[in-house]
């Protein structure tokens, strides 16, 4: 609709201009730039047809000239001179459309890639995003991606009534909505919670280089989650130790061997830690003698990429809380597990569909909520004002955790692209509700013991390379439909001059 509401508008246009030219020239020049607007209604039509709808060129030009022969050839039925014999003006208005179709070529031959032709790329995420259709993008994606092994570990907790988990895959969420794994943790919610389980999914030390290309990889990775194995049953496990060294605040538990680490930059700025940065920590944890490390990247305060700075305070601040852990006094200790949508609270756009997880550690006494957030990040400042307002009213925050989904991601008009935590959400109205979803998680308290379970998947993954590749693809489309761009509307405007001269 909005393709022919534009077509004809600007060969209506030209016919407009016509009539006015005809008053003071003669009437055979509304002859002339009827015919004219004529062509120029097909080369924008087929312009249009060949960058967003049709996969070929022989596909789009008929398409294009249909509607414009079937409205000239109704006003000739009106009597109307619809094509009269003005050979300039045809003449124009073919070459008009051939230039259409050369700078149609050029857009298309812009990515220097014959596996990936620009217009084909630009179709599919047309497709894609407005109107939530991605097998086409995924299907080129899925072609360009690597196989490779990745891991999700989860600790299963077991009570009398109970059974919450913390899940964390080194799946990326991404690269953008609604492709690929870009809304994997509500996918991961939705697996574990049909299985009988109260999931929080919280975000691993990885970042775009770990995305999956397509929906047949992220089923893939359901799937091979009936195969996890179990590596060791705890009965007790440590207090919350809590380590700072520089901008890095990390707080663990010791299960008994299994150390949960959960690691912030809060209040300071944040953004996705490198997985070296993860396989340091762990290969410390190894020679201080744990079974295992669950690294969770609480990602709950928005900023920039980390310098090497950050990156080996928060090294040094894990090792540091490693080395305490390992011989801190063990207690038995009890689980629950609260989630927003028993409240009925309508949550804003900067919350995905997972919505809002805490659960709930008693040990030797005290009580500590793990907060996870369905979200892409925290504005700066969120995440201490409402541990701040909660610890006011007698609650204990061990962290505020976001799982860094894409599910909204290139679908939201501001600078960032998506809304992140507190960007829509009044800071009161989520301390409200985590106030209502902490007291109802200490009505449910049990005695707990936990299982870690682990399971590595062969899977495809997209690197970053990738989506690098892509961004360079669309720039030099951009620049080259930019500078043709700017030649067409100047033949535009030659051949207006030329009409109304002849």
């Amino acid at each position: 609709m909005s393709i022919s509401y534009f077509s004809n508008g600007v060969w209506v246009f030209l016919a407009l201009i016509g009539i006015i030219f005809s008053f003071f020239i003669n009437e055979s020049i509304l002859l002339s730039f009827y015919s004219l607007g004529f062509f120029i209604s097909i080369g924008i039509r087929f312009l249009v047809f060949t960058a967003a709808i049709c996969n070929s060129f022989k596909l789009s030009l008929p398409l294009s000239i249909l509607q414009p022969l079937l409205l000239a050839s109704t006003t000739l039925l009106l009597n109307f001179p619809t094509f009269p014999l003005k050979w300039l003006q045809y003449f124009m208005g073919i070459v008009f459309i051939f230039s259409i179709i050369l700078y149609s070529i050029f857009m298309n031959n812009a990515s220097k890639d014959k596996s990936v032709p620009s217009l084909q790329l630009l179709r599919s995420f047309l497709e894609a995003w407005a109107t939530d259709k991605p097998d086409f993008i995924e299907e080129i994606l899925e072609k360009k991606s690597r196989i490779t092994y990745i891991k999700t570990k989860v600790l299963s907790f077991f009570s009398k009534n109970a059974r919450p988990i913390i899940v964390v895959t080194d799946v990326h969420a991404g690269p953008f909505s609604p492709v690929g794994s870009s809304n994997i943790p509500y996918e991961l919610q939705k697996w574990f919670t049909q299985e009988n389980y109260l999931p929080l999914i919280l975000h691993s030390f990885s970042s775009h280089d770990l995305n999956l290309p397509s929906k047949n990889q992220v089923l893939k990775l359901l799937s091979s989650l009936h195969n996890r194995k179990n590596e060791k049953e705890v009965m007790q496990c440590t207090k919350i130790i809590t380590s700072t060294v520089g901008h890095a605040t990390i707080k663990g538990i010791n299960f008994d061997g299994i150390a949960l680490i959960i690691i912030t930059l809060a209040p300071h700025g944040m953004e996705d830690f490198p997985r070296f940065v993860g396989e340091r920590i762990e290969e410390c944890a190894t020679k201080i003698g744990y079974n295992n490390i669950v690294l969770v990247d609480s990602h709950n305060s928005q900023g920039e990429t980390l310098t090497d700075s950050e990156h080996n305070d928060v090294i040094e601040a894990s090792k540091n809380i490693l080395i305490k852990l390992k011989d801190e006094i063990q207690y038995p200790f009890k689980v629950s597990f609260c989630h927003s949508s028993e409240f009925g609270v309508k949550i804003q756009q900067d919350v995905g569909p997972g919505g809002i997880g805490v659960l709930l550690f008693e040990i030797d006494g005290t009580r500590n909520f793990l907060v996870g957030v369905d979200a892409n990040n925290a504005i700066i400042g969120l995440r201490d004002n409402v541990i701040t307002n909660l610890k006011n009213s007698g609650i204990n925050i061990l962290e505020i955790c976001t799982s860094d989904t894409h599910v909204t991601s290139g679908k939201v008009r501001n600078d960032l692209g998506y809304f992140p935590l507190g960007d829509l959400t009044d800071p009161e109205i989520l301390v409200d509700l985590l106030l209502m979803m902490c007291k109802k998680a200490e009505e449910r308290l049990q005695q707990a013991n936990l299982t870690l379970q682990i399971v590595n998947t062969e899977i495809k993954v997209m690197d970053k390379s990738n989506l690098d590749e892509f961004s360079q693809i669309v720039d030099r489309t951009l620049s080259v439909a930019k500078r043709g761009g700017k030649l067409i509307i100047f033949e535009f405007m030659i051949l207006i001059l030329i009409s109304s001269l002849f």
